[in-house]
């Protein structure tokens, strides 16, 4: 689950969820489902979720 991990990105760039749902062309009900640990994005959002934040799928992943 990447959702602790998302939420401190997110500070540390100073984007709100509205602000990547937004980039990312998703509802910012589908970013706090992910922050929330409720569900994960599937395999292209998680794609398109490294290019938005600029950061490696490792990093985002690592606890």
């Amino acid at each position: 689950m990447i959702g602790k991990k998302l939420q401190s990105i997110l500070i540390e760039k100073s984007l709100t969820q509205k602000q990547l749902a937004q980039k990312m062309s998703v509802t910012p009900q589908a970013v706090s489902l992910w922050i929330n640990d409720f569900t994960d994005p599937d395999l292209e959002k998680f794609k398109l979720l490294t290019k938005v934040l600029e950061v490696s799928a490792d990093e985002l992943l690592e606890d």
